[in-house]
């Protein structure tokens, strides 16, 4: 795995053994070229954050501070170790933050949250859809997120979009085969 973009382009990742299904190098791509505009000077949220890709390339793109969310104790060793050789020169100091929580504990501020730019969800894909919804119908998202600030989710291309959402839009969809990325905003926030 490596980052596709940025000043890191072309580094490595180191990624563990199994039971982890990163976010492919395409979708990457594809995701950072579609908000090109919206990544210098942002703050950027990676939930679920793995290997810590996402947030990894966010840093290589632009961003001015980046906050990776991982809950398990050995992902978040190896996403510990990424972060520092790739990031940490990269960002003004404190602004590269890895945080072991789980995404919804942090989302609901009990963990030392922030305020965000751009929001990056990740789950697991039994869980995606499910999680999806509850994350637009609860408080936490408008906490975090900036008022013209978008949240993107990655779930399997055959989810459902959620009936309920707690007033946010959904401003873009799309496949990149068996991932999808679905983006909220509040308003008319666009990508």
């Amino acid at each position: 795995m490596r980052v596709t973009g940025g000043v890191l382009g072309g580094r490595q990742l180191r990624v563990p053994r199994s039971g982890m299904r990163p976010t492919q190098d395409r979708v990457r791509e594809a995701f950072f070229s579609s908000i090109a505009s919206r990544l210098p000077g942002a703050a950027f949220l990676d939930l679920f954050a793995g290997t810590g890709s996402v947030g990894i390339e966010a840093c290589s793109r632009g961003c001015d501070s980046v906050c990776w969310v991982e809950q398990n104790r050995a992902v978040h060793g190896i996403l510990e170790q990424n972060v520092r050789t790739l990031c940490v020169d990269g960002l003004p100091p404190g602004a590269a933050r890895v945080i072991r929580s789980d995404s919804t504990r942090f989302l609901a501020g009990r963990d030392g949250s922030g305020v965000y730019d751009i929001v990056y969800a990740d789950p697991p894909y039994d869980i995606g859809s499910a999680w999806l919804t509850k994350a637009l119908q609860g408080a936490g998202l408008n906490s975090i997120l900036r008022a013209d600030g978008v949240f993107v989710m990655e779930t399997r291309a055959r989810d459902a979009p959620p009936d309920e959402t707690g007033g946010w839009n959904l401003i873009d969809r799309r496949q990149y085969g068996e991932a999808a990325l679905w983006t909220y905003a509040r308003g008319s926030a666009r990508p």
